[in-house]
């Protein structure tokens, strides 16, 4: 891949990992509750943040397929909902499929 500024780059990662958590969060619509369970360990932490918010009230008001047309979504609203989403990690995106990714943003 070639990218001509490190934002794109960044974009583009979060763009193809969120397309594999929205794929997941559609064949199994309970790991949206893992997603919240998520921000809630990290206020537990201490870690509060403004997007966690904004996330948890799109996971209490939205259904699952909103959710994953948000995290695709290719507008600035989508782009800045992925650069905070609590769909981390596994269960979301496994350790392999985020190694893939990156080794394709990064391949000369």
């Amino acid at each position: 891949m070639t990218f001509t500024h490190p934002h794109e780059r960044n974009d583009w990662i979060a763009l193809a990992m969120a397309r594999i958590v929205a794929r997941r969060l559609r064949e199994n619509p309970a790991l949206v509750e893992k997603g919240r369970e998520r921000i809630l360990a990290s206020r537990e932490r201490g870690r509060d943040f403004s997007a966690y918010n904004e996330w948890e009230e799109i996971i209490r008001k939205l259904p699952v397929a909103a959710i994953a047309e948000l995290l695709e979504a290719q507008t600035e609203e989508g782009q800045r909902l992925r650069s905070s989403r609590p769909f981390i990690g596994p269960p979301f995106i496994l350790d392999e499929e985020r190694r893939a990714i990156l080794e394709s943003a990064f391949a000369e």
